[in-house]
């Protein structure tokens, strides 16, 4: 099997996988947030590098949209990430990264009534180490459940263009009536996301959809309407997930240079547990099933089309 290369540190850092919100406590972005909270619909100015969505004073701003329409895009003086935190519930509204806009971390607290992310950060890492035990999401999240269901076709309830971003601790649902490119968590080419702990599914289409770069840990993308995820970019990684039920198949890989699938759970999906197009130009780089459970999938442990010029595919 070959091993997974990590030259897309900003992407494919292990060490980003297991601590992914470790980025929003940094010392330096302590001193940052807010002293109080502010009016909804405040701008965010530097050096600011903090906001907190929800119903509590302490939150900023009461929907995730209006929390990104304050952040300025580049050119301006913030160019750190900017982490915003976000209280437990139920939200209905869509995430829009554009290509212009720094890093954003998305963070699911325990709590309305925390004071900051700490404890979300320590539960974090003990769903990292639960994850590696009984796949999939580990307890306490998802606390936030992010919902986009529309009649508008190609609207993805997270749609990310920028670098460097990030998503922990939440449940992700889409329903779009898209012929084709529909997708509940969408990377365009030119962006990269970073999920963990986090549950997608979607309704009418793929789970995760990705054009660009993408890993994920311990993460659930299983009942969607297509495949739980696929590749067509830069890089798909996925690392100790679940990806079952999905009508079409566990994951699909089309056009995508750099694929990683390890000590997952791709079972029971209506199609192959990995549907493996043709690479990208030349072969693509490829980690395919190592320690994964790729059992009771209609289509079989894995597919390989016509012109698959991948790595080996291990355990099938």
């Amino acid at each position: 099997m070959h091993n997974m290369p990590y030259t897309m540190v900003d992407v494919l850092d292990r060490r980003a996988l297991l601590r992914i919100a470790v980025l929003s406590a940094a010392a330096p972005l302590a001193g940052c947030r807010p002293a109080a909270a502010a009016p909804a619909g405040t701008p965010l100015s530097p050096p600011t590098a903090t906001l907190r969505v929800g119903a509590s004073t302490l939150a900023t701003h009461t929907t995730l949209s209006a929390a990104l329409a304050s952040i300025p895009l580049s050119g301006t003086a913030l160019t750190m990430p900017v982490t915003i935190l976000i209280e437990p519930g139920t939200y209905n509204d869509r995430i829009v990264i554009s290509p212009a806009s720094p890093p954003v971390k998305l963070l699911a607290l325990l709590a309305a009534d925390d004071p900051d992310d700490r404890r979300a950060l320590a539960a974090l890492a003990a769903a990292g180490k639960a994850a590696a035990v009984t796949l999939g999401v580990a307890p306490p999240f998802p606390t936030v459940t992010l919902s986009h269901t529309t009649p508008s076709p190609y609207e993805s309830t997270v749609d990310v263009a920028a670098r460097r971003c990030a998503a922990a601790g939440i449940r992700f649902e889409h329903a779009s009536p898209s012929v084709a490119n529909n997708y509940g968590v969408l990377v365009r080419e030119g962006g990269s996301l970073t999920l963990q702990s986090c549950v997608v599914a979607s309704k009418t289409g793929t789970g995760l959809g990705v054009e660009g770069a993408a890993a994920a840990d311990g993460c659930d993308f299983s009942g969607c309407a297509s495949y739980g995820a696929a590749g067509f970019g830069e890089a798909l990684s996925l690392t100790r997930c679940t990806l079952t039920g999905n009508k079409r198949g566990g994951v699909l890989a089309r056009g995508v240079k750099s694929l990683g699938v390890s000590g997952s759970a791709v079972t029971k999906n209506g199609g192959p547990g990995l549907d493996l197009a043709a690479g990208g130009e030349g072969s693509p780089d490829t980690a395919l099933g190592a320690d994964c459970d790729l059992s009771a999938n209609a289509g079989g442990p894995a597919r390989l089309g016509n012109g698959w010029a991948g790595g080996e595919v291990v355990g099938i």
